[in-house]
């Protein structure tokens, strides 16, 4: 009966639908005002910017070197900016991808073995690949992508200092 008790906890601990429309206009949330960022160029210097300051850089370096999915830390950079405010959802969903290769960059510059995605999330990739019978779809896939992050961000990154291996690091 405990794992029932924890399962309506987690259903009925959340907003109500349309509770947002209760809130006093006049303090709206920062995800309810307009976002500080509108272009990908904009978001994607926000980006860099916050992932190679002193205060982060170290502590994303680390989270990549635990084996964190690459993926999992974009998401969080990316909602977090959302429900600060810097920018929309729709926004989010086309940082993704130039937030991943910033990500990949500094793991390299490191010279850390990183993670994309979970496994879960490729086996399901190649489980949905595996069951597409059209090849068209199937080849536009296995093309190689370019990478889409700006080019003043990607030379920026060019030109970052060599970071020492952390396993190196003496403890």
């Amino acid at each position: 009966m405990a794992g029932n008790e924890e399962l309506y906890k987690v259903a009925f601990n959340r907003p109500v639908p349309g509770e947002s429309l209760t809130r006093d206009p006049d303090d709206p949330m920062p995800s309810e005002k307009a976002p500080e960022y509108t272009t990908v160029k904009e978001a994607s210097e926000f980006i860099f910017e916050s992932l190679t300051n002193e205060e982060s850089y170290e502590e994303i370096i680390n989270l990549i070197a635990g084996g964190m999915p690459l993926m999992g830390i974009a998401q969080t950079l990316l909602f977090s900016g959302f429900h600060e405010g810097k920018w929309n959802p729709d926004l989010v969903m086309l940082l993704i991808e130039p937030t991943v290769y910033m990500l990949m960059a500094l793991a390299e510059r490191a010279d850390i073995d990183f993670v994309i995605a979970p496994d879960d999330a490729e086996d399901q990739a190649e489980t949905l690949l595996s069951r597409n019978t059209n090849f068209e779809v199937l080849q536009r896939l296995q093309d190689p992508v370019e990478p889409s992050v700006e080019p003043e961000i990607e030379q920026r990154l060019q030109e970052l200092p060599e970071t020492p291996s952390l396993l190196g690091k003496e403890q």
